[in-house]
């Protein structure tokens, strides 16, 4: 039953934001009493937060799996802005909003996710590139910082769109964008097949 409450609260937070949706229509929706969800959750907070930090603590967990077992900076690069990707639509239609003006603890756990781990995994996978030939090494470590900055920058612009909207570009051609920056022509080649096989395995 925990699970369920979490999977339907998840998608009507979703759809109707954190503060529209109360304990009741969560209750509603299931087809249950309000005294169900309170035998599994205290209050709406606590179910907010099994929501939402278990998410930010499996992404991060992915991402640095994916990271260990990736067979190049490139694919590394890939695999873990789809793991990201993944994490900022769950926060897209005003729900990071909420979190910030409604739920401060966990908006700041979502705030060092994006200012300590996510410039971190960029770190390392620039000197990963480096290492291998992928990226180019006229890069100060001044630079390598500014490029986390950037990439950081990226991710919450994405995470601040609003969902759906038709916008010009796609989420993987700024990836792509972002990565020929940094890559010597080896790195450009791999960049190309890789991107390839995203898309494929889009359709």
């Amino acid at each position: 039953m925990q699970e369920l409450i979490y999977h339907e609260a998840a998608r009507l937070f979703g759809l109707h934001g954190l503060r529209s949706v109360t304990m009741e229509d969560i209750a509603r929706s299931l087809g249950v009493s309000k005294k169900t969800l309170y035998i599994w959750f205290t209050d709406k907070q606590e179910l907010i937060s099994a929501v939402y930090l278990p998410f930010l603590q499996s992404t991060r967990q992915n991402c640095l799996t994916i990271s260990a077992q990736a067979p190049d900076a490139i694919h590394e690069a890939f695999d873990c802005w789809q793991e990201i990707r993944l994490f900022l639509l769950r926060l897209q239609g005003g729900l990071l909003q909420d979190l910030q003006k409604q739920h401060p603890a966990i908006y700041k756990r979502y705030t060092r996710f994006c200012n300590l781990t996510i410039p971190s995994l960029f770190r390392l996978n620039l000197e990963r590139g480096q290492r291998e030939g992928l990226y180019r090494d006229d890069w100060s470590k001044q630079l390598v910082l500014y490029q986390a900055k950037a990439a950081q920058d990226l991710l919450q612009m994405l995470a601040l769109r609003e969902p759906r909207r038709p916008d010009w570009y796609t989420d993987d051609e700024l990836v792509v964008h972002y990565l020929r920056g940094l890559s010597t022509p080896k790195g450009q080649a791999a960049i190309e097949a890789c991107h390839m096989q995203t898309a494929a395995a889009a359709i």
